[in-house]
């Protein structure tokens, strides 16, 4: 099993996209560090310059020739857009950190790329690095849910795995993220303060933090018996949950005036849950016990809708199961605690009632487990 530990820190236009190479060198000196492996990848929409010479990824490509070939992503074919491409994430053959660093105040501003990519990669952040791999997850998933063909040169800039730094510049601005190996040598490390360190280089750019876990297959093979153990319990519960919830007759136009924070607050004060503020619109508690999965409840409002969709979900290495999804739009507070009343009834009567019997099913969730949000 392969865990990473993923931190985005969200840089926008705060600071210069050309700026972040020189941003890491210094992290990368303060904590006497280094990278082994420089990865890129750069795309342009087809159907914004069907002359491909009048692409920024041409432009780019007259200044570094050894950067290419230029390639073509047949990405309609999967429900995205033809893209021109060019990387080393799917042939490696060496870095070209010292021919395209030298470009980086012309990338974003000259090129006009669509979609630059940069990684820093095979950090040593526990002594001997782990090497990166591409991690195709995402891909089997999108054609197993679409019976698409698949290509796996979709989606090939998030497809690189391990300890490293990637830096993204697309329209809508600039994104760091840091990456580190929870696990070395089976033992569970402390990333966070690397994150921290990260954070002093960024100007104080608050961050946010997921996690990625490569399964090997016997860790499959386990948390499937485990899923075929726990079907028909599951489907029970999701019975139960669906028959007693209100209808979606609620899904109204109405703009409705109501707080969420509150009243999941005092839930999870009072019922031993953590709460997180994920981001803007999307609120989130979750209880984790001496046995079994995590419980997660997440509360989604869009800005600028009434409408608001919650869903309890449990959690482990390998699964996550939704047992309850309803989409409300309250009138005011009155009507959302209500439906929330509701809810936390069905909650309470999860715990008491059916969580007990999965505990038994599936292993207790490791401390360092990051739930999906």
């Amino acid at each position: 099993m392969r865990v990473v530990d993923i931190y985005r820190f969200d840089t926008g236009t705060k600071i210069p996209f050309s700026e972040l190479p020189d941003r890491i060198r210094a992290f990368l000196d303060d904590t006497r560090l280094n990278y082994t492996t420089f990865l890129y990848y750069f795309s342009d929409l087809v159907s914004c310059n069907p002359d491909f010479s009048k692409s920024g990824v041409a432009k780019f490509l007259k200044d570094c020739p050894d950067a290419g070939p230029v390639r073509i992503l047949r990405g309609e074919a999967m429900g995205g857009s033809d893209e021109y491409w060019i990387s080393n994430i799917s042939e490696f053959t060496g870095n070209l950190d010292d021919k395209i660093l030298p470009l980086m105040k012309k990338i974003h501003k000259y090129y006009g790329i669509s979609i630059s990519d940069l990684y820093f990669y095979d950090i040593d952040f526990w002594g001997d690095p782990i090497p990166w791999e591409r991690d195709l997850s995402g891909v089997d998933e999108r054609c197993r849910q679409f019976n698409y063909t698949p290509d796996y040169d979709y989606s090939l800039n998030y497809q690189p795995l391990g300890s490293g730094i990637m830096i993204n510049r697309d329209v809508f601005g600039a994104t760091l993220t840091l990456s580190v190996d929870r696990l070395y040598r089976d033992e569970a490390k402390e990333t966070e303060p690397y994150a921290e360190e990260m954070k002093k280089h960024l100007d104080g750019i608050r961050y946010d933090k997921v996690q990625k876990i490569k399964l090997d297959p016997e860790d499959k093979d386990e948390a499937e018996k485990c899923n075929q153990k726990a079907a028909a319990l599951l489907d029970e519960i999701r019975s139960r949950f669906k028959d007693a919830l209100p209808s979606n007759e609620r899904l109204t136009h109405v703009d409705g005036s109501y707080s969420i924070a509150p009243t999941l607050k005092k839930y999870a004060k009072g019922h031993g849950y953590n709460y997180c503020n994920v981001f803007s619109g999307v609120l989130f508690i979750e209880k984790r016990t001496e046995k079994g999965p995590v419980i997660g409840l997440i509360t989604i409002r869009r800005p600028g809708f009434s409408e608001v969709t919650v869903m309890l979900s449990v959690e482990g290495i390998g699964y996550r199961h939704v047992l309850l999804t309803s989409s409300q739009t309250p009138d005011d507070q009155e009507s959302f605690d209500s439906f929330m009343k509701i809810v936390f009834s069905l909650l309470e009567e999860f715990e008491r009632d059916y969580y007990p019997a999965l505990a038994e099913i599936y292993p207790t969730v490791p401390d360092w487990f990051v739930t999906e949000k």
